[in-house]
């Protein structure tokens, strides 16, 4: 596809996305993943309104403003058990309605998500720390509320305190230690407190020496368990002994799947 036929092709996605909605129903938005009808699930990023949303908002489509009053009323309260985190739950719709301008509700459902006991969130980047930490200092930076700065670094300090006692069995972006160690140096990052604060064992050199060890480790994709390599450092991270610069603008939190989207 030639560069000038992308806006029409987009257009065209745009429409077949746009027919599918169904704003009259409570139960989802958009057709999709079975995972969308779990608690919250039809809200979220990974397989709910907010990750379409997000997508019509990054390719420059026009606004659907039914899907973000949809939205809007769903989380006003979200159903009770929606997950936490990033990709699964509160924060990602956070994130996302703050992007197309919904900063009030984003913050409401922040909020929410400090007022449990997020602490004990798994370290991972879906639903974890890792995640978490990135939209509370998105939402610092957006909103100038240096409290969710703090919260976010707590996060990062928690991830790292817990990779540094071992990755666990899986290095994939998602759901392995992979996530955390391509997250955490920016949380640092965010106050100048990296070389202060840094873990000399943390999750940004841990993974890359497992993927020097293939035995016992595994990645997960589609579900299944196999062999392998986890996906690729950071470019910016040239090898283990040279995590990424930890004054490099902190990444958006939905970005860091893009390029695997499979990978567990």
């Amino acid at each position: 596809m030639e560069p000038a036929d992308w806006p029409r092709s987009r257009d065209s996605m745009v429409r077949a996305v746009l027919a599918s909605a169904t704003p009259e129903r409570d139960d989802r938005l958009f057709p999709g993943d079975v995972a969308q009808f779990s608690d919250g699930g039809g809200l979220g990023l990974a397989h709910g309104a907010a990750g379409v949303l997000y997508a019509l908002a990054e390719t420059g489509a026009a606004r659907y403003e039914a899907g973000e009053e949809w939205l809007l009323r769903h989380t006003d309260p979200p159903p009770l058990g929606t997950p936490l985190g990033l990709y699964d739950g509160l924060l990602g719709t956070a994130y996302v309605l703050d992007r197309l301008g919904h900063t009030a509700r984003a913050l409401e459902l922040t909020e929410r998500v400090l007022a449990e006991r997020w602490q004990r969130m798994v370290p991972d980047l879906y639903g974890g720390l890792a995640g978490a930490g990135l939209v509370l200092d998105h939402l610092s930076r957006t909103t100038g509320e240096s409290r969710l700065r703090d919260h976010a670094l707590e996060a990062a300090q928690s991830v790292a305190d817990r990779l540094a006692e071992g990755p666990g069995n899986h290095t994939g972006l998602l759901h392995g230690a992979t996530g955390p160690a391509v997250t955490t140096p920016w949380h640092f990052s965010t106050c100048r407190r990296w070389k202060s604060r840094r873990p000399t064992r943390g999750p940004q050199r841990r993974p890359l020496s497992v993927h020097h060890r293939l035995g016992g480790h595994r990645t997960r994709s589609a579900g299944r368990p196999r062999p392998g390599y986890g996906p690729a450092a950071h470019p910016r991270q040239r090898s283990a002994g040279h995590p990424v610069d930890p004054c490099s603008a902190a990444p958006s939190p939905a970005r860091w799947s893009s390029s695997t989207p499979s990978t567990g």
